[in-house]
């Protein structure tokens, strides 16, 4: 049966190819919580991938600061995270991947 949730949210794994020396990429993960936002709001943050991404990002877990103490969600702190183009590229394919129904075509 298929529940029509008035606040859609779902946790869904991100990955971020982090730049490196030597022409290379660190992957590191972390898992963010989404908010499922309606068509009318995604149409008009088109073209907007940042602003559409804060819209959409409720929380987070497995971030981390430099010193490694967990990093607290929050709006300053998601527009920070949004702000780094590796993570906003990871944040997107997690959220087209997670409406679309990616992972289960995978499977």
């Amino acid at each position: 049966m298929f529940v029509m949730a008035k606040d859609p949210q779902f946790t869904w794994p991100v990955i971020v190819r982090v730049p490196i020396d030597d022409g290379k990429h660190e992957i590191q993960r972390f898992n963010a919580r989404f908010r499922l936002l309606p068509r009318e709001r995604v149409d008009a943050l088109a073209g907007d991938t940042r602003a559409l991404l804060a819209a959409a990002l409720v929380g987070w877990s497995d971030i981390a600061d430099e010193e490694k103490r967990p990093l607290q969600f929050s709006a300053a702190a998601a527009e920070a995270l949004v702000s780094i183009p590796y993570v906003l590229t990871g944040l997107a394919e997690a959220y087209a991947e997670a409406i679309s129904g990616g992972a289960a075509r995978k499977n």
